[in-house]
């Protein structure tokens, strides 16, 4: 399996997915010995219209199935942009408590949804640059185990992707240190010449990057944390071994994909003339802030062309810029009148999202007509 974009040719907007997924401690993560595969959403969407209907119809089951539902969704979004110590420690009980009440039904539609279009990439999503704790690190493969230099290593998002930069910060070790592979380089040791760990992130109402602790990264790899000192090199983002150690919390989740039903449905709902224009303003910039980063790319293909494609930083990024492309054309995203579920049409008159809801209604009519 390639370890990065360059392996993989990374040109188009590729995405990840493994063929199974279990809801654990809070997290939504691979099952063991589940598969990893790539795949291309946009193709998936051209060949079946509205990709995103199924995400809609799975934030409607989340929502219901979240403790007090709407209430308890905004303690989970303040949550997440709040800076406080313990925030991490916050989320972690709240995913916990969540597993535990979310319906099994919701839990295996949820399950069966990753398992389909993968995780959303929320991490990847709202983060433009990540630097760790430098280590000691072997200045290469072949380097004796005691022949250590202090590294420290960036990943930041490229227009085509992810890309690292890996400094030696060409440190003498006090004579009295011996540190050993994989130990962290201490500013205690060496003072302000040691890089600050950081994340630079951006809430996900708006496209203001702001400075988070490093912990902010770290919540996202559960696996990881659970491990002694010391740890691995952080694995490069859309890596083999990035998506082995990725999970997605579930209040993130969660928050994704309600705010993200929200917003289109906001949006569709000013071509129906049922919002005013500020709602649906509102509802637009949400949609637009989910589309920062994604960007055309310019890629060779074998019939010697050249084809414009779409390279995405998240599933979500991509499922936002469809929608805006269907609502910028005849697309309109509804609401059934019989069971209320969204479904996207080109239909003017669409009142139903298939047959069954309209035959059920036709019944229930001519039962009350007979009736009466």
């Amino acid at each position: 399996m390639p370890n990065s974009l360059q392996d993989i040719d990374f040109y188009g907007g590729f995405w990840w997915r493994f063929d199974h997924y279990e809801i654990n401690d809070g997290y939504i993560r691979p099952a063991e010995g589940a598969n990893l595969e790539r795949y291309d959403p946009w193709k998936a969407n051209h060949d079946t219209p509205a990709l995103y209907e199924p995400t809609l119809v799975l934030a409607d089951e989340l929502e219901r199935g979240s403790i007090q539902r709407k209430k308890r969704l905004d303690e989970l979004y303040d949550a997440l942009v709040m800076d406080a110590p313990d925030i991490e420690k916050k989320l972690a009980e709240i995913g916990r408590e969540l597993a535990a009440t979310l319906p099994s039904s919701v839990q295996i539609q949820l399950l069966d949804w990753c398992a389909e279009f993968g995780l959303p990439g929320i991490l990847l999503h709202r983060v433009q640059h990540v630097t760790f704790a430098a280590q000691w690190e072997k200045q290469s493969e072949k380097s004796l185990a005691d022949n250590l230099v202090a590294i420290s290593r960036t990943y930041y998002r490229a227009n085509d992707g992810w890309r690292e930069s890996r400094s030696n910060l060409r440190m003498s070790l006090p004579f009295d240190s011996s540190p050993t592979l994989g130990d962290t380089v201490t500013r205690e040791e060496f003072g302000g010449a040691v890089p600050r760990p950081l994340v630079l992130a951006r809430d996900m109402r708006s496209v203001r990057y702001e400075e988070e602790n490093i912990g902010f990264w770290e919540r996202f790899f559960p696996s990881v944390l659970s491990q002694a000192r010391p740890r691995p090199i952080p694995p490069h983002p859309l890596s083999e071994d990035f998506w082995l150690s990725y999970a997605e919390p579930l209040p993130d989740f969660i928050n994704a994909l309600v705010s993200f039903r929200n917003a289109v449905i906001g949006a569709s709902a000013w071509k129906e003339g049922k919002n005013n224009a500020g709602e649906a303003r509102a509802h637009m910039e949400w949609l637009n802030a989910q589309t920062f980063g994604v960007s055309p790319f310019a890629a060779p293909v074998p019939d010697a062309s050249i084809e414009m494609q779409w390279v995405s930083p998240s599933l979500i990024a991509s499922l936002s810029t469809m929608v805006l492309q269907d609502l910028s054309e005849q697309l309109r995203v509804l609401r059934c009148e019989n069971c209320r579920k969204p479904f996207v049409t080109k239909a003017y008159q669409a009142r139903y999202c298939g047959d069954t809801c309209k035959w059920a209604v036709n019944k229930r009519t001519q039962r009350e007509n007979r009736k009466a």
